[in-house]
């Protein structure tokens, strides 16, 4: 079962900026290779570097309860997932999205991609 991937599936999605090659190594439907350090059983948004602080703030509120917003602590990104972006890890520990860079454009895609399958947080 560790070699399952829904690398292809609509369950995963990736947003790469302008002029963004993806890079080798873990993709989405790959699994996280740092899952073991997220804790509990929601979806969590790694980020690494910068990213666009009101789009993180906006996926906080809207996604509350279903996704903990993460800064990647100091080590580097695992391959594939280089800085600055975001990756979006679902509870199973598989990728589910990419976005590179975690600018306004790759957050909102995130966000769509979270509509396709979640119901946001009341407001």
């Amino acid at each position: 079962m560790l070699d399952v991937s829904f690398e292809g599936s609509p369950l995963v999605g990736e947003h790469l900026g302008p002029g963004v090659e993806p890079p080798p190594g873990s993709r989405p439907g790959d699994r996280y290779p740092d899952r073991a350090a997220l804790a509990g059983t929601a979806h969590h948004l790694v980020l690494f570097d910068a990213a666009d602080d009101a789009g993180v703030e906006r996926l906080r509120r809207r996604w509350r309860g279903l996704v903990d917003v993460v800064q990647a602590a100091g080590a580097p990104p695992p391959a594939g997932l280089t800085s600055p972006g975001a990756v979006l890890v679902r509870p199973d520990g598989h990728i589910g999205f990419r976005a590179m860079p975690a600018d306004a454009a790759g957050l909102a895609a995130l966000d769509a991609h979270l509509d396709s399958y979640l119901v946001p947080a009341q407001t």
